[in-house]
């Protein structure tokens, strides 16, 4: 599958994605100074402030790379920065679905880590680029308008993860700008320091992979956090906290969408154990148990709940690949993509 790619410094980078999402950027221009839900009167002015000033501070490349995004899209700097600031306006409904297997699980011992993104009808169309700046590491970017879905680099590093919400939420660093970050890192380690960031502004849950099986589900809010390894070498996540520690700072009680689609890709992890491979992994996304139209199924279609699965990944963690399929998996074919 061809991929575009994107050179040059960050904030050039920034720039090409501007002009890429530029028109929708700015039709949506009206909802990023709508007024989010149960928060004071001056909370955008003041998580724009804060927050750029933080990322200039703390993450200086991801800084120039909004910038420019800025720029080529023709918006406001603040709009650009709104815009990766998706947990101002969770919808919980919209969903995500993640499974991974490793070591004993898979049939060849080797790390698979998918994704189903889930998202309202109309919202966005997913794209994927290679993104290339010297002193980084080659990305491939998974993205909605210039927001991560997920995505990985040239040293191994893997990246997905999934909406939750909470209400352990400030001013700082939104998250769709720290999981941008992770992909510029080359350690495990370093990447864990990002999302962990203690500037975070929210809650987020982000699955890293890397090749040899190294696997963590880090479920955070902007003060908490609870890491997690896979049981019996495989896991699921979905739109809820899913540890003992975390549950008591969900701002919702796990929806029934949610709930269901967690149970659904537990069976069938379990019922593949030691025998999971890029097609079994096919056939859990693109699985319609519980109605693919009410939002109870993994691969989801349009109906009652105006959600839809919009794009489907599968890594490939120790061969750098990722099987891409861009609309629902059960409709259409997976292609390779080399990173």
């Amino acid at each position: 599958m061809d991929v575009p790619l994107l050179t040059g410094t960050r904030y050039e980078i920034g720039f090409q994605l501007g002009k890429q999402f530029g028109s929708l950027i700015q039709k949506d221009s009206g909802e990023l100074h709508k007024h989010p839900p149960n928060v004071p009167p001056d909370f955008l002015s003041r998580f724009f402030i804060v927050g750029w000033e933080l990322l200039q501070e703390v993450y200086p490349n991801t800084a120039e790379e909004i910038l420019g995004f800025a720029r080529g899209a023709g918006v406001p700097l603040r709009d650009a920065f709104l815009n990766a600031s998706d947990e101002l306006w969770d919808l919980p409904e919209s969903g995500c679905t993640d499974i991974a297997a490793r070591r004993t699980a898979t049939l060849d011992g080797s790390t698979l880590l998918g994704h189903n993104n889930d998202q309202i009808i109309g919202s966005g169309t997913p794209h994927v680029f290679r993104l290339c700046s010297k002193g980084n590491p080659e990305i491939l970017l998974f993205t909605v308008d210039g927001s991560v879905l997920a995505g990985a680099n040239e040293t191994g590093l893997v990246l997905s993860g999934n909406t939750i919400t909470s209400w352990d939420f400030q001013t700082g660093i939104p998250r769709g700008l720290l999981q941008r970050t992770i992909l510029d890192q080359t350690t495990l380690e370093a990447a864990v320091h990002v999302c962990l960031d203690e500037n975070r502004a929210s809650e987020h849950n982000v699955i890293l992979a890397t090749p040899g099986g190294e696997i963590l589900d880090i479920e955070a809010t902007a003060n908490h956090s609870s890491p997690g390894t896979p049981k019996e070498d495989l896991l699921s996540h979905t739109n809820h906290f899913q540890t003992r520690k975390m549950k008591p700072f969900s701002a919702d009680p796990p929806s029934e969408s949610s709930r269901l689609r967690e149970i659904r890709a537990w069976q069938l992890l379990r019922a593949g154990q030691g025998k999971h491979t890029v097609g079994t992994f096919q056939q859990i996304l693109s699985d319609h148990e519980g109605s693919s139209v009410t939002g109870r199924s993994i691969c989801r279609h349009p109906g009652s709940d105006g959600v839809v699965t919009s794009c489907s990944v599968i890594f490939e963690v120790e061969k750098h690949v990722a099987w891409y399929c861009p609309w629902q998996p059960c409709q259409r074919p997976y292609s390779a993509i080399s990173y």
